[in-house]
C-alpha cells in the first residue's frame, strides 16, 4: 500500500514539473511576440497544449487535472491572442 502511495504521489510531482515546463516553453516561445502571433504560432501552441492535456488526461488523478485547468487558465491570460 505504502508503494502505492508513494508512486502516486511521484506520479503527480513529476506531471506537475511537466505542466511547469510547458509554461515555461510557451512563455520562451511567445513572450517576445508581444501579441502578435502567426497562424502558425498558435497552430503550435495548440498542439503542444493539447498534447499536454492528452499526457494528463492518461493518469487520471483528480490533482493533476485540477493543476492542468489552472496551468492552461494562467497561459491563456498571458497570452488570450494566441488561442
Amino acid at each position: 500500500m505504502n508503494i502505492a502511495a508513494d508512486y502516486e504521489k511521484l506520479l503527480e510531482d513529476t506531471k506537475k514539473k511537466d505542466l511547469l515546463w510547458i509554461e515555461d516553453e510557451i512563455d520562451l516561445l511567445y513572450k517576445v511576440k508581444d501579441g502578435k502571433f502567426s497562424t502558425e504560432d498558435k497552430i503550435t501552441a495548440n498542439k503542444i497544449l493539447d498534447s499536454a492535456i492528452q499526457n494528463v488526461n492518461m493518469v487520471k488523478n483528480e490533482n493533476i487535472l485540477f493543476f492542468l485547468t489552472k496551468t492552461l487558465e494562467g497561459i491563456e491570460k498571458k497570452y488570450p491572442t494566441l488561442f
